[in-house]
């Protein structure tokens, strides 16, 4: 029988982020979430999204990424102005 627990369990994707590339020591901390959602996980996550968009809707692919990128985009965009505005206004 398999166990883990809490710290066992790795979900830190920082590796696959933007974040990655700069120096997380000079940038500003409301810099850090936006830079770390910005990863392969949430590209790859965009393109089987509109694959499985284009399957089902019978449309060609350009158009449900476009769509794909359009919605869940704009849905990300606000998320993370809303996550940096929590951070900045309670946490300073």
């Amino acid at each position: 029988m398999v166990t883990f627990s809490f710290a066992s369990v790795n979900n830190n994707f920082s590796f696959q982020s933007l974040l990655r590339f700069f120096d997380n020591k000079n940038l500003p901390y409301w810099l850090l979430y936006p830079l770390q959602c910005v990863n392969v996980a949430e590209a790859v996550h965009i393109l089987f999204l509109s694959l499985g968009i284009s399957f089902l809707m019978k449309q060609k692919y350009g158009k449900s990424l476009l769509f794909v990128l359009l919605w869940y985009g704009m849905g990300l965009l606000f998320w993370i102005v809303f996550t940096v505005f929590l951070q900045t206004v309670l946490y300073t």
